[in-house]
């Protein structure tokens, strides 16, 4: 006899949790917020800029909607699909941190329903079986949308792979055609505004366009070698060919230039560097043209290949080792080594001096003062050492290389001179 009772309640419920879909639909936006600001303790960065906070606040909506939907029209109802402003919001961000965030603020969700709920009957077993009923739709609801999620992010990832492929695989093939610098400069400029950039812009140091090497390193003026738009006459650039500038002290571009590390800076609607933008005319070209992002990129000062042949079997572990270290300015530091010997010994004193190494390296000592202080180190490990350990002795090769200048410097220690 309690079937009938059952089927009752259940007729009930549905009824119930179509009413409180229809009660919510007019606080859409106040519950996105509250589903955001859960959000925001997990992923902070999308909040960083004032367009993407619009556009996650947008789609939000869109999941609550869909979640209201599922409570009033249960059977016809589905996950809402990740659209694409989804996609460049999450670029970059670890889909596993992604789906915390989203399972999260529709916890919170959930939780501010049942409260909504106790506002529209004194009937707390109906709000008791409504309870459990929103706690099943929604764990649904979030399990079938993450999924979806998860392939669109999928299928981006691989999209964005291939892509990434195909440029590669044409630049290599573009570029670099001719040992002319300016030449270069332009097919790096043609290639990447194909699919990739709508402005792109090469400058150089004076330095480096100075033939005779001479070009003074500390001068930070850059001339403009090539540029290249989407847009005909290139209206985005205040600069022409040819034409020199200087990038402000403490701006994105110098530093990147100081440190070798590329950049890719965010610009919102209503802000735009001073340093991209000189005048108030150039920063309303740039913004009703619709800049959004810039990527700064210090070409690597070197490259570097390698080929280490090890001993044979009979010999042991060896003391060998080479390093590239980054300094600061864009120059490089070249290191090679070798502790006489074989074996465990060897090789962990090979360690102990390769991390020396580095770490003079960091306060930036010329290579012979580099080279005496690890002269140093040898002489305090062999004070260290037992007798019955050998003598430790050591080589080294220790090279800088400045890309501004052109020049290197290096120092060598531990080999005897070779007789001529």
């Amino acid at each position: 006899m309690a079937f009938p009772y059952i089927r009752a309640m259940g007729t009930e419920v549905d009824a119930f949790l179509g009413q409180l879909a229809r009660h919510l639909r007019p606080q859409v936006k106040k519950l996105s917020v509250l589903l955001l600001r859960r959000v925001n303790g997990e992923l902070p960065e999308l909040w960083e800029n004032a367009d993407i906070e619009a556009l996650t606040l947008e789609e939000t909506a869109q999941h609550v909607t869909a979640l209201l939907d599922l409570l009033e029209t249960r059977p016809g109802a589905s996950a809402s699909q990740a659209p694409p402003a989804a996609l460049d919001l999450g670029r970059g961000i670890p889909v596993s941190r992604l789906l915390r965030a989203y399972r999260l603020g529709h916890l919170g969700l959930l939780e501010q329903m049942q409260a909504e709920a106790t506002g529209l009957t004194g009937d707390w077993h109906l709000i008791h079986l409504v309870s459990m009923r929103l706690v099943a739709l929604g764990i649904d609801y979030v399990d079938r949308s993450s999924e979806e999620v998860v392939a669109a992010y999928q299928e981006e990832s691989d999209r964005l792979l291939q892509r990434r492929f195909a440029l590669t695989d044409r630049a290599s093939k573009l570029i670099g055609t001719t040992l002319d610098i300016i030449r270069t400069a332009e097919e790096l400029t043609e290639v990447c505004t194909e699919d990739f950039a709508d402005l792109v812009t090469v400058d150089l140091l004076d330095s480096a366009l100075d033939e005779t090497g001479t070009g003074s390193p500390e001068a930070l003026t850059q001339r403009r070698v090539a540029q290249r738009s989407v847009l005909d006459g290139c209206p985005e650039s205040p600069l022409r060919v040819g034409e020199t500038h200087a990038y402000p002290d403490d701006s994105e571009a110098v530093r990147a230039l100081a440190t070798g590390r590329s950049v890719l800076k965010h610009i919102a609607a209503t802000e735009t560097p001073p340093w991209l933008a000189p005048s108030d005319s150039h920063g309303r070209v740039l913004r009703d043209l619709g800049l959004h992002s810039v990527l700064l990129v210090q070409q690597p000062a070197v490259e570097t290949a390698s080929r280490h042949l090890p001993a044979g079997s009979g010999a042991g572990v060896g003391g060998d080792w080479y390093d590239v270290i980054p300094l600061s300015g864009a120059r490089v530091a070249l290191v090679v080594g070798d502790v006489v010997g074989h074996g465990p010994h060897a090789a962990a004193t090979m360690g102990r001096l390769r991390t020396a190494v580095r770490a003079f390296a960091d306060i930036d000592l010329m290579p012979d003062e580099l080279l005496t202080h690890l002269d140093d180190v040898v002489i305090r490990m062999q004070r260290e050492e037992s007798p019955d350990e050998g003598e430790t002795s050591s080589t080294c090769l220790y090279a800088v290389y400045d890309p501004i200048s052109r020049r290197s410097s290096l120092a060598s220690a531990g080999h005897i001179p070779r007789p001529s």
